[in-house]
Parts: structure tokens; sequence; C-alpha cells
């Protein structure tokens, strides 16, 4: 064998050698991020971390998931495991591909139907006030229109101010309130103007129906077949 032909043997056995060093440097890394992550996940759901109070896990999806190795499914499977189920999970998925191929890797990974745990087909405007409005204080102090999907669409006090002569009313618009019921109902009776406070009391469980508003499954009908 010439010096020539030793030479490239020589030098394709290092490469060799060094891709897999590469990858196995590369999987012991992947094992290293996924034990990682696994460890995270394990101390949030930890219910002497949280003190037994409710909160929501929530996975973005503004690029499609096709790969059953990806990441992002590898810690939804961590956190569905933890939680025992996905009543504390909510996926927001940027348009209908990406939640299709979402939807259906988790269901035929781990059998678990997330459809009514997704919502699609959201702007970033939608995608944003939707996050916003699952934060408590948020809810209080912000104000948030319905949006396609079940999304929310923060209204700003620049844009309110605008539309001076609408009262416009709020998906929040009773959140967090301190009423007094008989107290609106009272002042209804006498001849006051009836507020938005009145409505959201008379469509409590249990309430009594008090006022009837006239032309309202209408007016949702119309609404509902233009969303």
């Amino acid at each position: 064998m010439s010096a020539a032909a030793r030479e490239r043997d020589r030098f394709r056995l290092n490469r060799t050698s060094t891709c897999q060093n590469k990858v196995k440097a590369d999987f012991s890394q992947e094992i290293e991020k996924g034990s990682s992550v696994h460890a995270v996940v394990y101390f949030l759901c930890r219910q002497e971390f949280l003190h037994n109070k409710k909160y929501l896990v929530i996975f973005l999806l503004l690029n499609q998931v096709t790969d059953g190795n990806d990441p992002m499914l590898e810690t939804f499977s961590m956190f569905l495991q933890e939680l025992k189920g996905t009543n504390q999970i909510l996926c927001i998925c940027d348009n209908e591909t990406t939640y299709t191929y979402w939807k259906d890797l988790i269901m035929g990974r781990y059998g678990v139907d997330i459809s009514n745990r997704c919502i699609s087909e959201l702007s970033f405007t939608e995608i944003n006030g939707t996050v916003l409005s699952l934060w408590s204080e948020n809810r209080k102090s912000d104000r948030f229109l319905p949006g396609v999907g079940g999304s929310k669409v923060v209204l700003s006090k620049k844009t309110e101010d605008t539309l001076d002569l609408l009262s416009i009313l709020c998906v929040n618009q009773c959140d967090g309130g301190n009423e007094d019921k008989q107290q609106h109902e009272e002042r209804f009776y006498r001849g006051g103007k009836v507020s938005w406070w009145n409505f959201y009391f008379d469509g409590q469980p249990g309430s009594v129906p008090f006022i009837k508003r006239d032309k309202f499954e209408y007016i949702m009908d119309v609404i509902t077949d233009l969303l």
C-alpha cells in the first residue's frame, strides 16, 4: 500500500472517530437537557411549591411541531404526567395547520384528545390579549374584548377614548368587583338607569330573571354568525 493510500485511510478513520464522538457528545447533551427540564417540571408541579393554588401551563405554538422527538412534545409529556391530565394545560396555536399537527401528534403518541384544550387561528394581538387575560392582576386592571376562537383582545384606554359615544362592555367588566346586588336592584326598581351589574347578577346561577333584554338573542345570533 502506498504512502498516499495509507494517509487516506488514516484520514477516514480519524473522521469517522470524530463523527462518532460528536454523536455521543450530542446524545449526552440531549439526555442532560432532558433531565434538567424534567427536574424543573417536577419542581413546578410539586404541591409544596404551589401551595395548592390553581395555575395553568400554557404551550404557545408559533411554529408547526411535526417531529415526534421534538423537545416541545417531550415537555408536554412531562407536564401531562405530573399534572395527571390536561385540565391545567392550555395550548395556543397560531393557525389551524399548527393546531392539527400538534393535536394529531399528541393523540398518536399519548392517546390524549386535546381539542378542547386548544385555541387556534389567532393573530398575535389576540394571542397577546389572551395570555394577558389569564393573569388575575390583568383581569382587574385591563379591559378585554372577545375575539375569534375564544381569544381576548386588549381594549386600550386610547382606543376606548376615541369611542366616547359608545358604552363598551368588556368580557371582564364585572371581574373582581365587590358590588351589592340588592343595592343595584333597588336602584333599578326605583327608576334608576340599568347598569351592567344588573345583567351580571341576573345571569348568575340560581338568580331569578327580572330584566328582559329585547332582541338579545337575535343580536347574539347575528354577531356569532359574523364571527
